[in-house]
């Protein structure tokens, strides 16, 4: 069997929350800059459902490192 690269190993539900949590308390218009720019990032449609993506470390980093930028 193949590896899982660490970016693609899937985060607990526990750990997928937090995140999810984080994206609910940006500013609303924030959050929508935020959310499609996490579309644009990982390939989902203008109305994918964010929350269901959000499953890997790799997304977790990925959101850890714009947060910032959206806060």
């Amino acid at each position: 069997a193949d590896a899982v690269a660490p970016e693609d190993t899937p985060l607990t539900e526990d750990e997928a929350e937090e995140l999810r949590g984080l994206i609910k308390e940006l500013p609303a218009a924030n959050r929508t800059a935020f959310l499609d720019r996490y579309r644009s990032q990982y390939g989902l449609g203008p109305s994918a459902k964010v929350a269901y993506a959000i499953t890997t470390h790799g997304h977790r980093k990925f959101i850890q490192d714009i947060m910032p930028e959206f806060i």
